[in-house]
């Protein structure tokens, strides 16, 4: 049978996104829980996971890995550990680094990412 929950939006109340999530695994005695949102979404899940991990198999990452995984520059440092080929990046956390970056010395286009700061300010 197939069910409709709300729950309170994650960004506004963590913990009470977390124990909604925890009060509707325990009643409909839910086995694994795989969640499916956004990037943003996904960060509150990571930190729901180890209260869900009591009750549940959680298929998510911890929070760390989330944040990493979301994070462009992060992801690229630790594919590069790996040994894998990654693009060259470069981390800008002020505009006037943009401003003063020499762009006519490459040969290749760049795209430049904004990092949504709302997800590691939670």
């Amino acid at each position: 049978m197939a069910r409709f929950y709300t729950v309170p939006a994650p960004q506004k109340d963590p913990e009470g996104y977390t124990q909604a999530l925890l009060a509707i695994a325990k009643q409909e005695n839910v086995d694994v829980y795989v969640p499916v949102c956004s990037p943003v979404a996904s960060y509150y899940d990571s930190l729901a996971k180890p209260v869900l991990s009591g009750c549940c198999e959680v298929f998510h990452f911890d929070a760390d890995v989330t944040i990493m995984l979301d994070d462009k520059f992060a992801f690229a440092e630790r594919a590069r550990s790996l040994s894998l080929s990654v693009p060259k990046s470069y981390k800008i956390t002020n505009p006037e680094q943009v401003l003063s970056f020499n762009f006519a010395n490459e040969k290749r286009k760049y795209i430049l990412k904004a990092f949504p700061t709302t997800l590691c300010d939670a």
